[in-house]
């Protein structure tokens, strides 16, 4: 599952508790979640995810594309 949020609005618009990325986990999905709001704090960065910068694509795709080809990894993070 990823969802590279980001802030905005001069920090006024932020996703608050990352609700979305507590259920992909809790149903055996990898993370790839953005630095803002409360993201990073329901993803732990290289156990059940990853925590990337919002703003940075290339950063999302890589993640992503890694677990694409790696079904070990996905089985190992989706835990």
């Amino acid at each position: 599952f990823a969802m590279p949020c980001r802030t905005r609005r001069g920090g006024l618009d932020v996703e608050g508790l990352g609700i979305v990325y507590l259920e992909a986990s809790a149903t055996g999905l990898p993370v790839v979640a953005g630095d803002s709001g409360g993201a990073p704090d329901a993803v732990l960065d290289g156990e059940t995810g990853w925590v990337v910068r919002g703003n940075a694509p290339e950063e999302t795709a890589d993640r992503v594309v890694t677990l694409l080809g790696d079904p070990e990894l996905r089985r190992r993070m989706g835990e």
